[in-house]
């Protein structure tokens, strides 16, 4: 690990002094911040800088950017361990510079949402989550605020006399409050004739990577890019232009650039149907994804892109790599393929070993351990070693052997969700439509047997979760600091429809009726049979362990949609829903997307602190109906501000704003929580196929949209 010249004076010292005392002041003020910077300092290094890819090398290394890859002049390791010598931005291209300031990459995706860690408060805690890289980068996501004053004022000695007031970044910020509105919205290129009106999908997320959260939102660098349902993969840079409802953007244009744009296809019925995911280096140098083709089964492809390659029009195709040392020597504008292994159960399905397709389960990266886990609608869980760099020259991306991929319903072989591995319990959780949440002991931890009753491992536990016979659309949430899964339920025949939590490491099982040990189930009631999507925690859990968990769910007084909400203490949820609610919709069968929560520690009036939650619903959606641009479907994205229900939990959260959405949206990103014009977004692409009437051509061409947060001033 690099930490950088030591201080030689007396004065450098005194100075580092104030920049930490100014770190806490800082954080302090800030009303519900979850942990400051200079309080997880021991969690990201030993260094001053709070960078989470510097603090063991040999891990740096593993991720270092292809020797060939975009335009970088050093190499990952380089740009995030030289310490003072670090990272600028100069005509697009990366570059050395000297300076105090430290750059901290940041990559948020659909597994940002699902693998969690509210705030450790005993030792044992703590010591679970020290050096895991997911919980480094969530502690910096969420204090990314502070963590740039700090890092300012390390590279400008005369920031430290504009803190005038600690709690507030100097910066010029907007004079009122930004309502929700898009941005951008660009065509992704169907027809009407397309197989599929291109989207991200239902469930399914962009993915966002920010160059540096501690500097001004990077106008080339920073990128966002979205799967499509169709053979395209695309990404789009110059995020922050234009002139709309966040001001004046900080990028020129009045648009996104096309990044770059690929069509990867191994197949002619490929489609990049789930989630992509990116890789963790200096920048991003990589996009994993899943082609899934009802004809041949799945293939997972590595693809390092190159700045400026292809667009949505004309994608390039780029090189496939089949020689393990030119992989290794790097390349851009290339990827690496494998298809899934074929399903040894294939005579069952139909005669003959069958590669499935994969419609629902978007890939998941185990960063620590270089290992990725995916499954297929045929009832697997695939695992993938060597996935970006691997440990030994060459090694190069394949899908492991042994006992993988791992059956996970012997009887139904249900489609998977995205799996979700968590390093505590040393298990792979994930749902399917059959409506259970099953996972793979990968080596015996936790205690429990294999399906089988053997201790064959890695295998499927002889313990599941059954939540009612309805299908489980969405990934489960695992928080790795309190052990505890979470699932939604969609509502069944029976009238269940809720949430479960269980102890990761004990038995995950029991029914809603017989739950398990420890397992506690919190009903919504109700008569209505929309599946139920994944909520989100707000920002007190993140800081305490003690908040609501929120989410879009039927009413059970009123029989209609409407946001629910159930508390958490300590870790441990109710085993009641909170009777408030805010109703959405005036029917019982209205489904939503998922929920996803973003927090700003100084975004609100007067630097104040403001907490939002994001989720749309695909029809009737009352507040969008008072619009009367209203599209006919009454797809209806929403904010709604949980700020005061932080402080006062007896108060419930208000509607923010609403953007009419065709047929509703894709998963949500967020990104930046930054003063920059037009640079605290979300990111999502909307479902529907019909009348859009704020972009007209969305409708058959499908979009990629960027909307501002609301009520960042």
């Amino acid at each position: 690990m690099n930490c950088g010249p030591r201080l030689a004076t007396r004065s450098f010292k005194m100075a580092s002094l104030a920049i930490s005392l100014l770190a806490i002041s800082t954080v302090a003020t800030v009303a519900h911040a979850q942990q400051s910077p200079n309080d997880s300092r021991d969690d990201f290094n030993s260094s001053d800088d709070a960078t989470f890819f510097t603090e063991d090398a040999s891990f740096a290394a593993r991720f270092a950017a292809p020797a060939a890859g975009p335009a970088v002049a050093s190499t990952a390791v380089e740009a995030l361990s030289a310490g003072p010598r670090e990272v600028g931005t100069t005509s697009g291209n990366v570059s050395i510079a000297t300076s105090g300031h430290k750059r901290q990459p940041m990559v948020t995706d659909w597994s940002t949402k699902h693998m969690v860690f509210g705030a450790p408060k005993t030792e044992e805690q703590k010591a679970r989550v020290a050096h895991n890289t997911r919980y480094k980068m969530q502690v910096a996501r969420r204090n990314v605020p502070a963590f740039r004053q700090v890092a300012d004022a390390k590279a400008d000695s005369t920031l430290l006399g504009r803190f005038g007031h600690r709690g507030i970044d100097p910066r010029t910020r907007p004079t009122k409050a930004s309502p929700l509105a898009r941005d951008w919205s660009v065509a992704l290129g169907g027809t009407i004739s397309s197989p599929n009106v291109p989207s991200a999908g239902n469930s399914q997320f962009p993915a966002k990577f920010s160059f540096d959260i501690n500097a001004t939102p990077d106008c080339v660098n920073d990128f966002v890019v979205y799967n499509t349902n169709t053979p395209l993969v695309v990404a789009f840079n110059n995020l922050y232009s234009g002139t709309g409802a966040g001001g004046t953007g900080v990028c020129t244009g009045t648009g996104p650039n096309t990044y770059w744009a690929y069509n990867a296809m191994e197949n002619l019925d490929g489609t990049t149907t789930t989630s992509v995911t990116l890789s963790f280096d200096a920048t991003a140098s990589t996009v994993i994804f899943v082609e899934s083709a009802p004809s041949e089964g799945s293939v997972l492809h590595i693809l390092r892109w190159k700045a400026n390659d292809g667009s949505i029009g004309t994608p390039t195709v780029p090189a496939v790599i089949t020689d393990p040392m030119t992989w290794e020597a790097g390349c851009t504008s290339c990827q690496w393929e494998i298809n899934f292994t074929t399903d040894p159960n294939g005579a069952a399905n139909g005669g003959g070993p069958y590669a499935a397709p994969d419609s629902n389960s978007a890939p998941y990266y185990d960063i620590d351990n270089d290992i990725l886990y995916v499954g297929d609608d045929n009832g697997y869980i695939h695992k993938f070693i060597n996935v970006l760099n691997g440990a030994s020259i060459p090694a190069v991306p394949t899908e492991a052997a042994g006992n993988w991929p791992i059956l996970m319903d012997t009887t139904a072989n249900p489609a998977q969700t995205g799996p979700i591995y968590d390093s505590i319990s040393s298990r792979v959780f994930a749902g399917n439509i059959n409506g259970a949440l099953k996972y793979i002991n990968l080596d015996g931890t936790s205690g429990d047997l294999c399906h089988d009753g053997s201790t064959n491992y890695p295998c499927l536990s002889n313990n599941s979760l059954q939540t009612g016979g309805y299908l489980l659309p969405d990934p489960p949430i695992v928080d790795g600091t309190y052990g505890q899964v979470f699932v939604f339920q969609g509502q069944s025949a029976g009238g269940i429809a809720g949430a479960f939590q269980s102890p990761s490491n004990t038995c995950v099982c029991g029914t809603p009726t017989v739950p398990g040990p420890n397992v506690v189930f919190a009903s919504f009631g109700g008569l209505g049979g929309a599946p139920l999507h994944s909520g989100d925690f707000d920002n007190n859990y993140y800081s305490t362990g003690t908040g609501y968990i929120y989410t879009c769910a039927v009413d059970a007084t009123t029989d209609v949609v409407a946001l629910r909400r159930i508390a958490l203490a300590t870790g441990i949820m109710s085993g009641t829903a909170d009777p408030l609610s805010f109703p959405i919709t005036a029917g019982n069968y209205n489904e939503c997307s998922p929920s996803t929560e973003v927090y700003n520690p100084t975004g609100g009036t007067l630097g104040a602190p403001i907490d939002l939650l994001f989720f749309s619903v695909q029809t009737e959606g009352i507040p969008c109906e008072t619009d009367l641009n209203a599209e006919p479907a009454g797809g209806c994205l929403m904010s709604f501000d949980l700020t005061a229900a932080d402080s006062t939990p007896t108060l419930f959260p208000t509607l923010s704003a609403s953007l009419p959405e065709s047929g509703g949206t894709s998963g949500i990103v967020v990104d930046n929580v930054s003063t920059e014009g037009q640079a605290s977004s979300i990111y999502f692409t909307p479902l529907g196929a019909t009348g859009d009437v704020l972009t007209d051509t969305c409708a058959t061409t499908g979009c990629a949209v960027k909307a501002t947060q609301n009520g960042l001033n």
